[in-house]
């Protein structure tokens, strides 16, 4: 009879549509938002949650879980779906801008 009072662990529940929006996001692991979310940001995460990204450009949420939501101004750095500036990164790692990358296309075309 052992265990028989007691209850199992809750495991966090993953949300796939975004609470504003409704559109259906992309998992992350938690390691992205570790480098992209501002100090105080960062201060409140949930790290036995899940997050996922929401893909909607006009939404203002970008990663959420069943507790949390963060938005754009939680972020160092703008995020490539929900900024069409040109000098918003593609890919961070390498530096690569939106205006980078059309520079480097429009030369071979």
């Amino acid at each position: 009879m052992a265990g028989c009072c007691q209850t199992p662990l809750k495991k966090p529940t993953t949300p796939t549509q975004c609470p504003v929006c409704k559109q259906k996001g992309k998992g992350v692991q938690l390691i992205t938002l570790k480098a992209l979310l501002k100090p105080r940001a960062l201060e409140t995460i949930h790290t036995e949650s899940t997050y996922t990204f929401c893909t909607n450009s006009v939404c203002e949420v970008v990663y959420f879980s069943d507790v949390q939501t963060f938005g754009k101004d939680m972020l160092k750095v703008s995020v490539f779906q929900k900024d069409d500036a040109l000098d918003v990164p593609v890919c961070y790692c390498f530096g690569w801008t939106r205006e980078r990358l059309l520079g480097s296309v429009k030369k071979f075309v």
